[in-house]
């Protein structure tokens, strides 16, 4: 691999071919989107790949498909979870042609000394202008190993450049199409260039639900989040990176305006902020007026509870707010602080939540289980602040993973603990304990008779009578208390409801068999961490 930085003096001049390889399952890769988008704004010739849910299967079509389009360069965007395919995937590449391949994202961002056993190159941070500096340079037969934040191999040896500092004008990056041009999928053995028919079979809610974002960063750096790494990593740089980088309400606001006049069927607009809310009242305000003007379609977004004032939040269900994804985490302040290093008290939370339910609007909780640092008594504290909040609400349950490179990850190495090995771990996936299905119910049954389940929770009628009460509820009311809340959340319109239902359930179906589920069924290997030296992840990917 070392050989390909000979190649930054041999590229001929003239265009220059990229493809972006995604093998998620499904057309929801705002990163790509973005890294193409710009890439073409600048006069690359750009592709992207989706090869969902990659098995070896495909490699005979993924071959004809290079053959066809000869790239200079092959970028390769993963999660941590995607790992041990994508490697199964470079190898296949590199076997077959001799183009440059780099990776980027978290994975890469984390450890780019393991992602460059299998690629020549990595991007780490925030990709768009390191990605087209390379494409630029290589085309023009110029040097390109000074890029910042690449990282390469030379003699035997990894060579991490120093990292730009990211951009503050969001402004200047084109913003994405909700199906960009040249892009293409596997789909029954072929890879076809996707149209609407295509895109609507392998988006979420049938491509009716349309994502952006609005800012980068986050004001916190929550130990189970990239963000403490990044923010690790950038303070080691030296580099003084504002917490959140904005775009402007009028930049947004084209964007809207395009995508409601190519899109008009949307049915919902998903902020992907980390953080909405960190915006000021003066460009909220701006932004309310505007959107409720031109735009005038329901929105989700997630809120960072100390965030969510009642000023902004006024503002924001007079544009058509309607749900809103608070984190929980857990209802033990010590855990909170000391573990996952977020500093909002019981206290906060529940003004955050009573303000949500004063604005009637629909939340959803994040709460994350399996945590090994909790005691039972933690538990029940996440238990008995749930069982505060006032209804309709849902739940969004995670079982807690170790990413290497984290501050969580960190904690844990220092104390030596066993867990799930990261490639392996599917956080959707949460341990089959009384407590953990507990909690599952907690947004559809009374809290009256949740409170006296988990009171006498020892009794043994009631550990042997509860599965006759879990498992209708999840399977009937659970599905109810979603419907009923998305009939609210659309004005209690039943054709709507009905129509968006049919959506969501499609969306969960291609989750369900078109997913990366081959990761996690291959092994759910345990792995102790130790303190005296680094997990050998290379050994461990198959």
């Amino acid at each position: 691999m070392e050989q390909l930085a000979e190649q930054e003096t041999k590229q001929e001049h003239g265009n220059f071919n990229v493809v972006l390889i995604s093998i998620q399952p499904n057309t929801n890769i705002i990163g790509v989107k973005y890294l193409h988008a710009y890439l073409q704004k600048n006069g690359i010739t750009s592709r992207i790949l989706i090869l969902p849910s990659y098995n070896e299967t495909m490699n005979n079509t993924v071959e004809k498909f290079f053959n066809k389009y000869k790239p200079n360069l092959v970028g390769l965007g993963i999660l941590t979870e995607e790992f041990p395919i994508i490697t199964k995937l470079t190898k296949f590449l590199k076997q077959k042609f001799d183009f440059a391949t780099c990776m980027g994202g978290y994975q890469a961002t984390i450890d780019p000394k393991a992602c460059l056993e299998y690629v020549d190159y990595v991007i780490k941070g925030e990709a768009e202008d390191s990605l087209l500096e390379i494409c630029q340079k290589m085309r023009n037969g110029e040097p390109f190993l000074d890029t910042p934040n690449l990282v390469y191999k030379k003699d035997g040896q990894i060579m991490k450049n120093s990292m730009r500092l990211p951009e503050t004008n969001l402004d200047k990056y084109p913003w994405h199409e909700n199906l960009p041009p040249e892009t293409y999928i596997h789909h029954k053995g072929k890879i076809l260039l996707m149209g609407d028919d295509l895109f609507k079979k392998y988006s979420k809610y049938s491509g009716r639900v349309y994502s952006l974002t609005t800012t980068r960063g986050c004001n916190f750096k929550c130990s189970f989040c990239i963000h403490s790494f990044i923010k690790k990593m950038y303070s080691e740089e030296r580099l003084n990176v504002p917490l959140i980088r904005t775009r402007s309400v009028d930049n947004v606001m084209k964007e809207l305006r395009v995508m409601k006049s190519k899109y008009p069927d949307m049915v919902y607009v998903n902020i992907n902020d980390e953080n909405f809310f960190a915006h000021e009242v003066d460009w909220i305000k701006e932004f309310s007026e505007k959107y409720k003007k031109d735009i005038n379609i329901p929105i989700s977004l997630v809120a960072i509870p100390i965030f969510f004032t009642e000023e902004k939040a006024k503002l924001m269900k007079e544009c058509g707010l309607k749900w809103v994804g608070p984190g929980l985490q857990t209802g033990s302040e010590k855990i909170q602080r000391e573990v996952y290093q977020r500093y909002i008290s019981n206290e906060q939370f529940l003004k955050a939540a009573e303000l949500i339910h004063k604005m009637e609007f629909l939340p959803w909780y994040d709460v994350i289980l399996d945590n090994p640092f909790e005691t039972e008594e933690d538990v029940i504290m996440t238990i008995d602040l749930i069982l505060k909040l006032k209804k309709p609400y849902q739940l969004k349950m995670f079982s807690l993973g170790f990413y290497p490179g984290t501050v969580i990850y960190d904690i844990a190495k220092e104390k030596g603990l066993e867990v799930y090995n990261p490639f392996y771990k599917n956080y959707h996936k949460f341990k089959k304990t009384f407590l953990n299905r507990f909690i599952r119910l907690c947004p559809i049954l009374p809290h009256k008779f949740l409170k006296f389940v988990v009171n006498h929770r020892k009794n043994k009628i009631v550990q042997l009578t509860f599965p006759l009460v879990y498992y209708p509820s999840i399977t009937i009311l659970e599905p109810f208390s979603f419907l009923k809340m998305a009939h609210i959340s659309f004005n209690r319109d039943t054709k709507r409801t009905v129509k968006s239902a049919m959506l969501f359930f499609k969306s969960f179906a291609l989750k369900k068999f078109f997913n990366n589920e081959s990761i996690i069924r291959e092994k759910s290997k345990i792995i102790k961490l130790n303190n005296q030296k680094d997990f050998e992840w290379k050994n461990q990917i198959g």
